[in-house]
């Protein structure tokens, strides 16, 4: 089941849990990523987060903008991805 929002630029998509990887990596390949909206759920243990791992170029961008909005840590640690 799919459901297509915001012109086709986002699309939420009900599919097996123990599928998040193969999801992932097929929106990889067309361009975007995707969002695990239950981790909870997923079998796989690199697919529970609920993101998909940043470049890192990426990464440290937002790193930085994270850094300069919340210089102590305080805000949703953990909460967009393991460790920061």
């Amino acid at each position: 089941d799919t459901l297509v929002e915001w012109h086709g630029a986002q699309r939420w998509l009900t599919a097996d849990p123990a599928q998040a990887g193969a999801v992932r990596a097929a929106a990889r390949a067309a361009g975007g990523s995707a969002t695990l909206m239950r981790p909870a759920l997923a079998l796989d243990a690199s697919a529970r987060s609920f993101f998909d791992p940043l470049p890192s170029a990426l990464e440290r961008i937002h790193r930085g903008l994270k850094a300069g909005f919340d210089p102590a840590g305080i805000f949703n640690r953990g909460r967009l991805y393991a460790g920061w």
